[in-house]
């Protein structure tokens, strides 16, 4: 390795054969500390940390103290916000105090904690029984010792330390402002373009200068004839379906294609999809019969109705807005994977739908299916019975169905023990319900008729970030719902004020199935 110095010595670039080049930046000398921190006073440095991390640091100057409270206190107070069970009844307790008597720090009752001076550690035994920790005359079980130069405090409280210790004050340097005459010229030129565009804009963009009165009025009468003969138009009655599902399992999708890629008849497994070229650009297919359903209705009417349709057969990848027949690049066409060393059709469940192994992926059956969860369509209907699209047959009939599927309702008051706004935590909530919805359909796979109340209890840290989560209350029953909710509530991130410090939400979900 070659070693050589840049330009600028304090930048190092190192190279070796077959290797990026490195830059380090080498130190040039020591810096003076009286050149940036003023010796002859001293400012406490209050450190808060949740484990490793650092929540808050706080510098006090002369007759400040910082305090912890279980409340927000006023502007200029130095406090840091946390749980009231962290304070042990207490509704606020000054841990650093600065008066005209010196520096204190307090160790709270039912902490722990020590004093290091001089590479000498002490814990809070040893300095309660040398003296030197003596009680607090403000709080009971509590001890103060006196904060010197060159030692540090230390106090573990329910998980969070606090440091404290005197240091150095910065020094103040004056700062040069210089106002540039071009600059604001410049400036003040660009307001005025901008003023005068904006001005000239608005005066092109208004309805004598655009539009007359009597273009607006045959627009109008154009668009209301476009209205009339839609709404003349009478919707049909579609037709039943003459053969019915009579085998058809729980859940079974609608027949008919919805998009192959796969061959269950295939063996070969490693094989890649191609579309045959057909001199067009390349494109997907469009479902014949999605066309057929809308060509003579709105839009679609106008742009060629029936006349625009072209007869075609399709296969391999099908989109419902492509065209109507598929056009690729390739020679032929082959149901493959779409990845895979040689060109030709592959094992696959023969569809692109995400449930069904039938035709296309949307299954052999008729109706609509959704599975086992009481919803619309076949639902919970037994194999062998006659549901076609859930018409009376024998003891079944549509009404009896329910019309919607498993419900989650969030409670409108949770129990929020921080600086946040309610409306801020069920903004969040509402916006990753689908999360939850999903963790207990998992657990209707279990029981389908499982119902009741599971509350997650997390903490907010002071970046939105969720610390910890855990089940504070499950009437539901089923374990791995409410610990997939509490995951779920993890990745979470919430929008908390500034300095707000930890915040502890206790927030309850109501699941019902479909049939309540």
């Amino acid at each position: 390795m070659t070693t050589l110095r840049a330009s600028h010595p304090e930048f190092v670039t190192s190279t070796a054969a077959d290797t990026e080049t490195v830059y380090q930046l080498v130190k040039r000398g020591d810096v003076n500390p009286a050149d940036v921190e003023d010796a002859s006073t001293h400012a406490a440095e209050v450190t808060l940390l949740w484990d490793r991390s650092v929540l808050h640091v706080a510098h006090l100057g002369d007759a400040q103290s910082f305090s912890l409270r279980d409340h927000a206190a006023p502007d200029g107070v130095a406090h840091f916000v946390v749980d009231a069970a962290m304070l042990d009844g207490l509704t606020a307790a000054d841990i650093v105090q600065r008066d005209v008597l010196g520096t204190r720090f307090m160790f709270l009752p039912g902490s722990q904690g020590e004093v290091e001076l001089d590479g000498v550690r002490r814990d809070l035994t040893t300095l309660i029984a040398e003296g030197i920790a003596r009680p607090s005359p403000s709080i009971a079980g509590a001890y103060e010792v006196n904060l010197v130069a060159g030692a540090r405090c230390r106090m573990d409280l329910h998980g969070l330390t606090l440091h404290a210790r005197l240091v150095p004050v910065g020094r103040r340097f004056a700062q040069v402002t210089r106002r540039d005459p071009a600059m604001r010229a410049a400036w003040g030129g660009s307001a005025l373009a901008m003023a005068a565009l904006l001005g000239m804009m608005r005066l092109a963009t208004t309805d004598s200068a655009m539009l007359t009165n009597d273009d607006r009025d045959q627009r109008l009468a154009e668009l209301r004839d476009f209205v009339a003969r839609q709404s003349a138009i009478v919707e049909s009655t579609p037709e039943e379906h003459e053969g019915a599902a009579a085998d058809a399992p729980a859940g079974a999708a609608h027949q008919g294609m919805a998009g192959a890629m796969g061959d269950r008849q295939s063996t070969a497994r490693n094989r890649r999809y191609e579309i045959r070229r057909t001199n067009e650009a390349p494109h997907l297919a469009r479902e014949v019969s999605a066309r057929d359903q809308v060509a003579n209705r709105g839009m679609f009417a106008a742009l060629g109705g029936p006349a625009a349709l072209a007869g075609g057969s399709h296969s391999g990848i099908v989109s419902p807005w492509g065209a109507m027949t598929e056009a690729g690049t390739g020679d032929r066409n082959a149901n493959g994977n779409l990845n895979g060393d040689d060109v030709g059709d592959s094992f696959g469940g023969g569809g692109l739908d995400t449930v069904g192994t039938g035709i296309g992926g949307g299954g052999h059956e008729q109706g609509i299916g959704t599975g086992p969860l009481g919803t619309q369509g076949h639902g919970n209907c037994p194999v062998g019975a006659n549901c076609e699209y859930g018409r009376r047959v024998g003891t079944l009939r549509n009404d009896d169905r329910a019309t919607h599927g498993p419900r989650v309702r969030t409670d409108p008051n949770p129990n929020i023990e921080g600086t946040i706004a309610p409306e801020a935590i069920r903004r969040v909530v509402l916006r990753n319900l689908g999360q939850v919805n999903r963790c207990y359909e998992q657990g209707l796979s279990i029981n389908p008729s499982a119902a009741g109340r599971v509350a997650i209890r997390f903490v907010i840290a002071g970046g939105g970030e969720v610390l910890m989560t855990g089940v504070a209350n499950d009437s539901l029953g089923i374990a791995s719902v409410s610990s997939c909710i509490a995951s779920a509530v993890r990745r979470w991130t919430f929008p908390v004020p500034a300095d707000s410090g930890p915040i502890t939400v206790t927030y309850p979900f109501n699941l019902m199935p479909a049939d309540q």
